[in-house]
Formats: structure tokens, C-alpha cells, sequence
């Protein structure tokens, strides 16, 4: 294992700042651990990693805890391209990133916001490509939330293996198109207006806009965060 070297203690409780926010925004973590750390720190042991980070912290970060937990994410996205390819790691990252202890032996399936979330950070932190295994969690989840169109660019990787399915089982089809096109035109305060005579149109437009929102919402988040540093 390299030998852990901290380059400054101001920029270790830069990230223990972080850590202190209810929510901590992964990119934003990542990006203090890069300025608080030595080049390679992602190949040091977790436990390494939280030491440095709990003293200048002098908060002790348990076993199990979620902020133990948040630091292997972020440090696993770094070093590795599991949750691109897993769905089983994805859906724990993402219980991590909400705000939930991931349980490793059980399933924890995400919400369409989280999910939505999970991806847009992990594009961020790494330009990779996702598997066919990530598409047909993303379709699964739509499914189950009843959210047939999978608005882009986050979740739109699902649309076809859900679309493929829902033909297997002879579900109705949406005119994903018109769907689109609304989608990319329209506003949430447009929807009252049209929910009379679309009615079916206009639950799947509000239920993708407010994806678009949540995912928007943590874009803003990640910017007080860093301004309150």
C-alpha cells in the first residue's frame, strides 16, 4: 500500500467541512480530496483515508458509518468501473449518495430521482461507457415507477431495453416522440393547461420533469456547498 501523505491540514478540513453538510455532494468531496491529498491517495486503504480525514475532522467516523461509506464510494468511482457495469454497485453507490447505509447482502432499489442522481455524478467524475446491465436497471426502475418515458440525458440509456420489454408483454406503447417533443418544449407551469384533454401525456411529461428538477436541484446544491467553503 503507498504510504499516506496528507499535503496540508487545511485542505483535509476543507473536506471534513464537507463531510459536515447534510448531504455532501460527491464531486465536491472528491475534488477536496484531490487538493487535501497526495497524488495515489485512491490506491491507499479506506481506513487510511478516513484516519487522515478524522483527525483534522476530530470526529471519530465509525465502521459501517455512512460517511465511511460515502469516502469508499467516491473512492471506488475513481479506481474503478464496477458501477458502470454492475448494477448490484451502482444501486449501492446510489443508496450512499441518498443518504442510506448500503446493505450489501439485500437489495435496495433506487427511486427515479436517485437513480437519475447516481448517473449524472458518475458522468461526471468519469467519462465511461455504461453497460447493458446499467440500461436494464435504469429500464427496471421505470417499470416499477410507471415512468415510460426515461428522460434524457440521464436515464434516456433505459428507453430501449424498456420499450423492448413492454412490446414483450404487450403493454400499451407510448408515442414516445410527441412525448419527447413536449418534454423538451414545455415547463411544469405549462402542464395544468393540457392535463384535461392529455391526461396520460401529461403524468409521464410531469413525472420526467420532476426527475429534471431533483437532478437540477443537486447541480444547485453542489454550488452553495462549494461556496460555503
Amino acid at each position: 500500500m503507498p504510504a499516506a501523505k496528507v499535503l496540508s491540514q487545511q485542505p483535509v478540513k476543507r473536506v471534513s467541512s464537507v463531510l459536515a453538510f447534510e448531504r455532501p455532494d460527491p464531486r465536491l468531496l472528491l475534488s477536496e480530496l484531490d487538493e487535501a491529498l497526495e497524488k495515489g491517495w485512491e490506491g491507499w486503504e479506506l481506513e487510511t483515508i478516513s484516519a487522515e480525514v478524522e483527525m483534522a475532522w476530530g470526529t471519530p467516523i465509525g465502521f459501517g458509518s455512512l460517511v465511511l461509506n460515502l469516502l469508499g464510494a467516491v473512492q471506488s468511482l475513481r479506481v474503478s468501473p464496477a458501477a458502470w457495469e454492475d448494477a448490484n454497485v451502482l444501486e449501492k453507490i446510489g443508496n450512499t449518495f441518498a443518504g442510506r447505509i448500503p446493505i450489501f447482502d439485500q437489495l435496495q432499489p433506487l427511486d427515479p430521482s436517485e437513480l437519475a442522481i447516481t448517473l449524472h455524478v458518475m458522468k461526471e467524475i468519469r467519462d465511461l461507457p455504461f453497460g447493458s446491465e446499467i440500461g436494464r436497471y435504469v429500464a427496471g426502475v421505470g417499470l416499477y415507477w410507471g415512468l415510460y418515458f426515461l428522460p434524457p440525458p440521464d436515464l434516456s440509456m433505459g428507453q430501449e431495453p424498456l420499450l423492448a420489454y413492454m412490446k414483450s408483454r404487450g403493454f400499451p406503447i407510448p408515442d414516445l416522440v410527441k412525448i419527447g417533443d413536449l418534454y423538451s418544449r414545455l415547463r411544469p407551469e405549462h402542464l395544468p393547461a393540457m392535463s384535461e384533454a392529455h391526461e396520460d401525456v401529461t403524468i409521464l411529461i410531469a413525472k420526467a420533469m420532476a426527475v429534471r428538477e431533483i437532478v437540477r436541484e443537486q447541480d444547485e446544491m453542489l454550488h452553495k456547498q462549494r461556496a460555503s467553503l
